[in-house]
C-alpha cells in the first residue's frame, strides 16, 4: 500500500487533513502536527488507523473536538506564553505557566516610554498575566541594558515573569 495524504477545505469553517501509514509518511505527520499562526488543530493520531487533523480558528471549537474525539491540540504558533517563577536566588525555584494577553496603555499605543530614558523600577509593560484568578499588570525593572519582567511591587515582587511567542 503506497502514501496518501488528503488537504481538503470545507464549508463548514475547518479545514481537514489526514495521511495513512503513521510509520511510513513522516513528512505527512510532520504537516499533521505543524503549527501555524492563527490556527488551532485537532489532530488524531491512533494506530492503525489513518491521522488527521482539523484545523480552527478558534480555541473554544478545537478544544470541544478534541474533547469529543480524543484528539491533541496544537496550539498557533504565535500564541503568547507566560510563566511566573517563585523562589529566591540560590534557593529552588517553582515555575507556573499562567494565561497571558495584551493589553497595552494610552503611551504603548503612541509608541512612548513611560520615562525620558526608557530606564525605571517600575514600568508598565504591554502584558498582564492571570495569578489567582486576577489580571496583574507586568512591569520591568530596566537599571541597565538587561531588564527583569515581574508583578507584584518593586523590592517586593511577587514573581518572576517570563513571556514569549
Amino acid at each position: 500500500m503506497g502514501r496518501f495524504t488528503l488537504n481538503h477545505s470545507t464549508n463548514w469553517g475547518f479545514k481537514a487533513m489526514a495521511t495513512w501509514h503513521q510509520m511510513k509518511n513522516a513528512d505527512g505527520m510532520r504537516a499533521l502536527y505543524a503549527a501555524k499562526p492563527g490556527i488551532w488543530k485537532v489532530v488524531c493520531d491512533k494506530p492503525h488507523e489513518m491521522a488527521s487533523a482539523i484545523e480552527f480558528s478558534n480555541e473554544a471549537d478545537a478544544r470541544a473536538n478534541a474533547a469529543r474525539t480524543g484528539g491533541r491540540i496544537v496550539e498557533p504558533s504565535d500564541l503568547l506564553k507566560a510563566y511566573l517563577q517563585f523562589g529566591k536566588a540560590g534557593e529552588p525555584m517553582q515555575t507556573v505557566s499562567v494565561p497571558v494577553k495584551e493589553s497595552p496603555l494610552w503611551f504603548h499605543d503612541k509608541g512612548l516610554q513611560q520615562t525620558a530614558s526608557g530606564y525605571g523600577l517600575k514600568l508598565a509593560t504591554p502584558y498582564m498575566v492571570k495569578w489567582n484568578g486576577r489580571w496583574r499588570r507586568v512591569y520591568c525593572c530596566q537599571i541597565s541594558n538587561a531588564g527583569t519582567c515581574y508583578i507584584g511591587k518593586p523590592g517586593d515582587w511577587l514573581a518572576i515573569v517570563d513571556i514569549h511567542r
